[in-house]
């Protein structure tokens, strides 16, 4: 709801949208994936209540499901690495987290350095194959992140040469909460280019693709099979076009 409530705070038209896919069962990534995305505002991420699993041993359709889950169906989506512009992981138990030490006693974090336990370690190696498969599916210069431990989050932004990771910002405190709804308002304020997409690609028109499928199926065209299994895994791995300025362009 706090999300939803900041992209829907600016004063234009949002352009993008907060998709609880933690337990939508439809796709390929049913254990391999993050818990919100933000997806484009006019992506379709409607879901049929019988593609979302319950809580506990209930069943998706229980009558008595509990108040969180009822609240939380109206944001459940698919995750769709392809269009994931960017990723947030939670958690609110005592799962290890990504980059957290709390103390025993007062329950809040203690130091800014990333623990390097076993357990933060990997949290860490979770959330980094999650920022891959976007890295994967899309043609990014880089991509920022949320992770968010308790009452605890950090911002990360990620790039092909490296981290760079924010100070932990304390939630449940009234200046922390400010840094971090303030940061969520400038991301989701953003471009698709400041977020990170490369600007020099975009995705092939139906008549571009319709012309791969013909030189595809031509069985003189040694490379059809090839085009086949890029065709085949489109709506999974969409098919790109890469723009060059004629500047950049060399002869030999």
């Amino acid at each position: 709801d706090v999300l939803t409530a900041v992209a829907k705070s600016q004063k234009r038209k949002p352009n993008y949208q907060f998709v609880d896919v933690a337990d939508a069962v439809e796709g390929p990534y049913i254990d391999h994936r993050p818990d919100i995305v933000m997806y484009p505002a006019n992506l379709d991420t409607k879901i049929s209540k019988s593609s979302s699993k319950g809580s506990g041993d209930k069943k998706p359709d229980d009558k008595e499901e509990d108040e969180l889950l009822k609240q939380r169906r109206k944001y459940m989506g698919p995750m769709l690495y392809a269009k994931a512009k960017l990723l947030l992981e939670a958690k609110w138990d005592s799962t290890p987290g990504f980059g957290f030490t709390f103390d025993k006693k007062s329950g809040k974090t203690r130091g800014q350095i990333l623990p390097q336990g076993k357990a933060a370690l990997s949290a860490r190696a979770q959330h980094i194959k999650h920022v891959t498969e976007v890295f994967l599916h899309q043609h990014r210069r880089h991509l920022f992140s949320i992770y968010v431990k308790k009452q605890a989050a950090r911002i990360t932004y990620w790039e092909r040469a490296g981290v760079v990771v924010c100070r932990v910002m304390e939630v449940s405190e009234p200046k922390g909460a400010r840094n971090f709804l303030d940061i969520v308002y400038r991301l989701v304020g953003m471009t698709d280019v400041k977020l990170g997409w490369d600007e020099t690609v975009v995705e092939a028109s139906t008549k571009e693709v319709e012309v791969m499928e013909k030189f595809a199926n031509d069985p003189m065209k040694v490379d059809g099979v090839h085009l086949k299994d890029l065709l085949a895994a489109r709506d999974e791995y969409p098919i790109y076009k890469v723009r060059i300025h004629i500047d950049q362009m060399y002869t030999c």
